[in-house]
């Protein structure tokens, strides 16, 4: 529905038949791979499967003054937690709003250049997509990518 509305509002003619968009000669199949929760799935697999950058873990104890040692492990677990949350919050609705630009793009690539045109953008725009995925994760998890992009390259 959305895709269709975007579509509308850019000037392109289209119907809506339940998953199908059909724009005259063409006719699109929005497939719930093109839902954007293929790379909300991916963003929260990383979010949840990586350990922060950079962390020492330590015993856990609570400190002379009665408050946790905020090197303990038991406060690196509150803080990445905190992250999830956060990572949650902030990038899954960037995540979906990114993909809802890139669909955008490809069914109005499909319309003004033809099928052609339409299948090399479609198959790029998924890495574009990936590597939006990646860069979100990667302010999530503190990785600095000057350095990490240094590392590899040498």
């Amino acid at each position: 529905f959305i895709e269709s509305s975007l579509l509308a509002s850019a000037g392109v003619e289209n119907s809506l038949y339940g998953s199908f968009i059909d724009v005259g000669n063409i006719l699109f199949e929005i497939v719930v791979d093109c839902s954007g929760l293929v790379m909300i799935t991916l963003f929260l697999a990383l979010v949840y499967s990586a350990k922060p950058f950079g962390k020492s873990s330590k015993d856990g104890k609570l400190g002379k003054d009665g408050k946790l040692d905020k090197g303990s492990k038991v406060s690196k677990q509150v803080q990445v937690k905190q992250k999830t949350s956060y990572a949650f919050l902030a990038f899954v609705p960037a995540i979906f709003l990114f993909n809802l630009i890139r669909l955008f793009f490809t069914l109005w690539t499909g319309v003004a250049f033809g099928p052609q045109v339409l299948s090399i953008v479609h198959f790029a725009l998924w890495f574009i997509d990936a590597g939006f995925v990646f860069l979100l994760w990667s302010i999530n998890a503190g990785v600095d990518l000057r350095k990490a992009l240094k590392a590899v390259s040498h």
